[in-house]
Order: C-alpha cells, then sequence, then structure tokens
C-alpha cells in the first residue's frame, strides 16, 4: 500500500490489485473535497481492510461497492467494480458515518 492508502486501511486483502486502488486514491485526492474528507479520516481510527466480496451486489441493482456503519472494511465486488465512482460514493459514507457517528441512512432518505 502507498502512504496514502496506509493512512486509512490497515489490511490489504486485494492482492496484487492494490497498484490500481493506489492509482485511484491519488487521482480521488486531486479533488479538493476529497482530499479534505481523506484528510479528516486519517484522523479517526483507521479502517482494517480494502477486500473483494464477490458476493457483494448479487441479484441486485447494486454498485458493486460497500463501506457500512458497522463495518470497518471496504469491499468492492471484483476489480471491475473497483472504480473512481464508486471509490468516491464509499469515502463519502466513511466521511458521513465517522463524522456523523453512524449514521443511518436508510432512516434518512
Amino acid at each position: 500500500m502507498n502512504d496514502k492508502t496506509a493512512a486509512i486501511f490497515k489490511n490489504n486483502k486485494l492482492g496484487n490489485d492494490i497498484a490500481d486502488f493506489n492509482k485511484l486514491m491519488n487521482e480521488m485526492l486531486n479533488d479538493c473535497a476529497y482530499k479534505a474528507i481523506f484528510e479528516y479520516l486519517k484522523t479517526k481510527t483507521p479502517f482494517n481492510d480494502i477486500m473483494y466480496d464477490p458476493d457483494l451486489g448479487k441479484d441486485s441493482q447494486f454498485d458493486g461497492a460497500a463501506a457500512g456503519a458497522s463495518s470497518t472494511s471496504l469491499k468492492f465486488r471484483d476489480k471491475e467494480a473497483m472504480t473512481l465512482e464508486n471509490l468516491k460514493h464509499e469515502i463519502y459514507h466513511m466521511y458521513q458515518h465517522r463524522y456523523f457517528d453512524k449514521l443511518d441512512l436508510k432512516k434518512n432518505r
């Protein structure tokens, strides 16, 4: 993992695909809003894992990535689902859950 990835995640469970994830992280951090979110997340307890979960979003319209309030992992269904759009979406949820203390998004829709 590069320094930016290691600043908020403890364990790489993507194998060699971590290089692609690091590129996405660097690209995301070119956006000043996500740079601020990243700096905030660095001050919180690190997340445990970046990983694949092949069952994620099966039989649904789910976009193939997740980072829930009760989870300390960032998950992608597969390498195809590991996109900049999905990363930004899930990093924002990570921020929401840390900033608003486990915000129940289903309740607030």
